[in-house]
């Protein structure tokens, strides 16, 4: 197994971190098609070190968007990267965004037609098993449809020395099958129905593509920063309600 170093740090601080964060989400109200993840920036930061450090030749994506043309774009060489996405007019959008012969954008619908929601095996079992002629892969992301069930699946495809990231973690239904994994990390912020990432390995210390604590010390800033500003914002609209002094309710 070839080894890796963490050559590549993020470096930047949790309160940097949210910043970039607040500055995209202004953005994107005034231009909605800002062409970033659409992931907090503390989550973007850990994917950006994964794959700078250990610059994957054979990667898979469940779920699709603006994360495909960033990462890929964080990528040298003669690379493959392997989309599945599971709405075909979207998928569509994506791949006028990824004309390149080493991106694939695989348009998989559900075997149930119109399956909504977070779906099961069976409603996506086409989409889970689509990638399997391509393993082993080096790096799959799992961010699309039927979660806990593709990251079953991811590591009957991983290689060993592979990492495999699930966005969304904070769901941890999502990790009905993570358990015995060797090597695996999950950060998790205060939000409990989006957000968090679960990173794992078969046999890659994670240390040599991530730089553990300074995620976790930046998790932990940005987390403090929003429960904050949570607080403020709900003491700020009780003050907004409460009446004013020498109010009476009418007769």
């Amino acid at each position: 197994m070839p080894s890796y170093s963490l050559q590549y740090r993020s470096g930047k601080s949790g309160l940097i971190q949210f910043l970039l964060h607040t500055r995209n989400r202004l953005i994107r109200k005034v231009k909605r098609d800002l062409e970033l993840p659409w992931m907090k920036q503390k989550e973007i930061e850990v994917l950006w070190e994964i794959l700078k450090n250990r610059r994957p030749e054979n990667s898979l994506e469940w779920g699709c968007g603006y994360s495909t043309s960033y990462f890929t774009g964080l990528l040298k060489g003669s690379f493959k990267w392997t989309s599945i996405e599971h709405i075909e007019e979207w998928a569509a959008v994506v791949r006028k965004k990824n004309k390149g012969d080493n991106v694939e954008i695989r348009y998989v619908p559900s075997d149930v037609p119109g399956a909504k929601g977070e779906g099961t095996f069976d409603q996506y079992k086409s989409y889970i098993e689509s990638p399997e002629k391509g393993k082993p892969y080096d790096f799959i992301l799992i961010d699309g449809r039927a979660r806990k069930h593709c990251a079953k699946k991811a590591f009957e495809m991983i290689a060993d020395d592979g990492v495999v990231v699930i966005h969304d973690a904070n769901r941890e239904s999502y990790l009905k099958y993570m358990r015995d994994i060797p090597h695996q990390l999950l950060l998790q912020d205060y939000r409990t129905k989006e957000g968090g990432m679960w990173i794992g390995s078969k046999a890659l210390p994670l240390e040599s593509v991530i730089d553990i604590e300074h995620h976790k010390k930046a998790w932990k800033v940005q987390t403090t920063i929003s429960r904050v500003v949570q607080l403020r914002f709900i003491s700020d609209r009780f003050r907004s309600n409460k009446p004013e002094k020498g109010w009476k309710p009418a007769d």
